[in-house]
């Protein structure tokens, strides 16, 4: 969580354009960090929510730090800086072992179905992840899940957004089976989508 920049504080804030941007979502802009290819830019949108969600999902990495969960099916947190387009605030960015940003788990199904039991590996090790280790995730969907394709053709996923609760005060949270029912709860949700999108989902089994 205290990770050093390697920039002069000459140099900021950092400069960011449109001919950076990776992608943008409800709340958030995404950009390539200069120079960093192993790194992205997240700036949250002019508005209160995009602020709101930055501030949880930032106190929620902090919390899974001190819990020492790891994180290798969640794009790394590295800390916040400043940048020509506002506050921003740093994570691993997703790429193949080509250094193409990795495709979402959505785009992936959609464009080559017929790879459904390598889709299908992919949830359940996020499966796996989320339960074993009680993490959260507030905004489950398929274009949420980033699938890096590594140097054997395989998919390894991140989920680069959503991560932590919506709550301002997780009261809730204190209790593991508590935290478990709601992981559930939205787990099953974005299966049930999954599920009325793809004929394959069929050979998904729930595991907890």
């Amino acid at each position: 969580m205290n990770w050093q920049f390697p920039i002069d504080d000459a140099k900021l804030p950092l400069p960011l354009d449109e001919s950076g941007l990776i992608g943008k979502g409800t709340r958030r802009y995404c950009y390539h960090f200069p120079d960093m290819p192993r790194l992205c830019i997240k700036i949250p949108k002019v508005n209160r929510h995009g602020k709101v969600q930055q501030r949880r999902e930032v106190k929620y990495y902090q919390s899974l730090s001190r819990r020492g969960v790891p994180t290798n099916l969640i794009t790394n947190y590295h800390g916040s800086l400043q940048t020509s387009l506002g506050k921003g605030y740093v994570y691993d960015a997703v790429r193949d072992a080509d250094g193409s940003i990795s495709r979402s788990l959505a785009k992936y199904t959609e464009s080559d179905p017929a790879r459904y039991p390598e889709y299908i590996k992919v949830l359940d090790a996020i499966e796996n992840y989320l339960f074993d280790h009680l993490v959260i995730v507030y905004d489950l969907n398929a274009y949420n899940i980033l699938c890096r394709q590594n140097d054997q053709g395989n998919l390894e996923p991140f989920i680069i957004d959503g991560v932590g609760d919506i709550v301002a005060i997780p009261v809730l949270n204190l209790s593991k089976n508590l935290v478990r029912q709601k992981i559930r709860r939205r787990w099953l949700r974005f299966i049930n989508r999954m599920t009325q999108k793809h004929d394959w989902m069929s050979e998904y089994s729930f595991i907890h």
